[in-house]
C-alpha cells in the first residue's frame, strides 16, 4: 500500500519509524479526529483534495491544519484548471459534474484548481499562505501519432499554520 511504500521511502532515508504518523482515514468525515493534535511538522496533499467533492475539501483542510503544530507547512500539489485531462473533458462535455469538477470513467471524481480558488480555500481554513502558482510540465510521449509533448498543469502551494 502507499502508506507500506511511505514507511519503507523513510527508512531507506534514515527517518525514525517513530518520527512519521500514517494511516487510513476518511478525511471527508466531518467527525474524523485529526491525525495527531498540533504535532505534525509537516503534512502532504499531494493529487488528494481534487478527488474530494468541493463540498467536502474544508473538512480536510480542517485536518491538515488541526495536525500540524504552530508552525508546520502544508505542501500542496494537485490539478490546475486547463490541464491536459481538464481540456479533455471538456472537449467531450460527457463527464462534467460542475465547474472545474468532473467524474472520470472508474467514478473518482477530478476536481482542477486555480491558485484563488486554492488560496481562498487555505484561507478559510486558517492557514498562511507562503507560497502558490502554477507549475507547468511538459512531457514527451510516444503514441501511434508518433512523438507528442503532453502540456501539463497543476496548482502548486506551502500553506503554514501560524505560529501563536
Amino acid at each position: 500500500t502507499a502508506l507500506h511504500l511511505l514507511l519503507v521511502a523513510a527508512e531507506q532515508q534514515g527517518i525514525a519509524r517513530s518520527r512519521i504518523e500514517a494511516r487510513v482515514l476518511d478525511a471527508t468525515d466531518p467527525s474524523a479526529a485529526p491525525l495527531c493534535d498540533a504535532c505534525a511538522d509537516a503534512a502532504l496533499l499531494v493529487f488528494t483534495l481534487s478527488a474530494v467533492q468541493p463540498a467536502h475539501m474544508a473538512t480536510v483542510l480542517r485536518l491538515a491544519y488541526e495536525s500540524l503544530r504552530p508552525g508546520g507547512v502544508l505542501l500542496f500539489r494537485d490539478y490546475a484548471e486547463f490541464d491536459l485531462p481538464m481540456v479533455r473533458f471538456e472537449a467531450t462535455g460527457k463527464q462534467k459534474l460542475g465547474d472545474r469538477l468532473y467524474q472520470r470513467q472508474d467514478g473518482t471524481l477530478a476536481y482542477f484548481f486555480s491558485v484563488e480558488d486554492i488560496g481562498q480555500r487555505a484561507d478559510d481554513a486558517g492557514f498562511v499562505i507562503n507560497e502558490l502558482k502554477y507549475a507547468c510540465v511538459h512531457n514527451r510521449s510516444h503514441s501511434k501519432a508518433g512523438l507528442q509533448l503532453l502540456k501539463r498543469a497543476f496548482v502548486h502551494g506551502v500553506f503554514s499554520r501560524p505560529s501563536d
